[in-house]
């Protein structure tokens, strides 16, 4: 089964010992990644016991991004492989987009209304449109971010996976 998403580059890497030994050892190097991606963050890698690869925040949720890097340990003609698979999430780029457009609207609503009531600005309006604003900043923020250091994010996740997979090889050195 491959990933949801737009896949942009797939490897495929043979492991050294069987399926099930593949995933267990997966498993046993689950936990935060050597590097940072290229907002500071050191995510987690992890394996599921049907040996479907992720990489997620500390708490084990799934991070919301627009590129990734997945993987599926498979067996084929009697080999294991791990397939590694690079994707653009094209659902939460709409996402991101829909949220500012959303966002936007909102504070010229809430403007509009606001001068076609004549009230004074509250500071509690103050304050939330501030907050509303700052919001639709930071997403406009990330999102060119992701998307201006894409191949670095990438990198950085297939190599971990790579590592994970080579350490299996040197396991009993």
């Amino acid at each position: 089964m491959k990933p949801i998403g737009k896949i942009l580059e797939e490897i495929t890497i043979e492991s050294s010992v069987g399926y099930n030994e593949t995933i267990e050892k997966l498993r046993l190097q689950q936990g935060p990644c050597s590097d940072e991606n290229s907002f500071g963050v050191r995510v987690w890698f992890s394996c599921s016991k049907k040996g479907v690869i992720h990489f997620t925040n500390s708490s084990g949720k799934y991070g919301y991004s627009i590129y990734s890097v997945e993987g599926r340990v498979i067996e084929q003609n009697g080999k294991t492989y791990v397939k590694i698979y690079s994707t653009k999430n094209r659902f939460e780029k709409f996402d991101r987009w829909l949220s500012v457009i959303l966002g936007v609207l909102l504070v010229l609503f809430a403007v509009a209304q606001t001068l076609l009531d004549q009230t004074i600005f509250q500071i509690e309006n103050v304050l939330l449109l501030a907050l509303w604003i700052f919001s639709i900043a930071t997403t406009i923020h990330n999102t060119r971010h992701s998307e201006k250091n894409k191949e670095f994010d990438l990198d950085v996740y297939k190599n971990e996976i790579i590592e994970r997979v080579e350490a299996i090889k040197r396991w009993d050195d």
